[in-house]
């Protein structure tokens, strides 16, 4: 069973190689077999709890989900970006199922209506369960009290800033559990090493418009669910200041992300892949206004 000490190695070397290089290395060239199926997970993906034989459990999100394949490289490239960011979001990696474990778990398919398909053998998505899921209590909902007292709430504005930026049509979903900020939110100083209430910004597929890889600027896009999360953190400095690192984000970690999106998750379509990345770039000017749109309806609201 994984400990802090390997999560914590984990976070630290990929915040670090972001720091240096754009992209993270802790397993860049691996792609790591799953060796057991745990359980199906709510949500439109009809993701599956694994374990990996590295000893951690993932949410796994499959090639041939009801929402397409391209929202794995959604969840790949916006997961860079939030990292490169510093925002707490689950590690993510390349996960192999292979054809043995798929034929002895009949139960992992994915529904199209009426409709079964069996998940495919070969390479899926996998985002880290934050600890052994026997002991880690996750949730994805707070009461006021409880969410005014994450540690990292400042998280849930600067990933309001990426959703508008990748035309993320979602709202915004996050899970909070207990842990050490420094293993699970590095950013967060003032903790230290004593546990706080963590909140992971999770499920990003509906980035780029989800399958349809175009971008919008509808108003609830990317928006949490309380608005407590903004009230608490959104001064007018702290906006600019996400703002501005959205304006000046280092065009080669979005390069860098593109390049390492599988070939098996865009079928064929590398060409439109790079032109998303291109548009994505120009897309940074109209950040600010899209922002303002958006906090100006969250503050709208009774």
């Amino acid at each position: 069973m994984p400990n802090v000490a390997k999560y914590a190695h984990v976070n630290s070397g990929i915040l670090k190689a972001d720091d240096e290089s754009g992209g993270y290395n802790d397993s860049d060239e691996a792609t790591i077999p799953v060796v057991r199926i745990a359980r199906k997970m709510r949500g439109g993906s009809q993701s599956w709890l694994v374990e990996a034989a590295d000893g951690f459990h993932y949410v796994a999100k499959f090639r041939n989900n009801p929402q397409g394949s391209r929202t794995l490289a959604n969840e790949w490239i916006s997961h860079r970006i939030l990292r490169h960011l510093g925002i707490a979001t689950p590690i993510i990696q390349r996960l192999k199922f292979g054809s043995e474990l798929i034929s002895a778990n009949p139960d992992l398919v994915m529904h199209f209506g009426n409709r079964a398909a069996r998940v495919e053998a070969g390479t899926h998505l996998g985002s880290m369960f934050p600890g052994d899921p026997a002991e880690t209590a996750v949730y994805d909902f707070l009461p006021d009290r409880m969410l005014r007292d994450v540690a990292n709430l400042q998280d849930f504005l600067g990933t309001l800033v990426v959703d508008r930026w990748v035309s993320n049509v979602d709202v915004r979903q996050a899970v909070f559990f207990r842990g050490k900020p420094r293993v699970w939110a590095p950013c967060v100083a003032a903790h230290g090493s004593k546990r706080a209430i963590i909140a992971l910004m999770i499920d990003h597929g509906l980035s780029f418009g989800g399958a349809r890889w175009e971008f919008s600027d509808a108003p609830s896009s990317g928006i949490f669910g309380n608005p407590i999360v903004y009230t608490v953190t959104a001064s007018k400095a702290c906006v600019r200041g996400w703002v501005d690192r959205v304006l000046y984000f280092p065009e080669r970690v979005i390069e860098d992300a593109l390049s390492e999106v599988p070939d098996e998750w865009i079928d064929g379509e590398r060409g439109e892949l790079e032109s998303l990345g291109e548009k994505l770039l120009t897309r940074r000017q109209a950040v600010a206004q899209s922002v303002d749109r958006a906090l100006s309806g969250v503050f709208a609201r009774p």
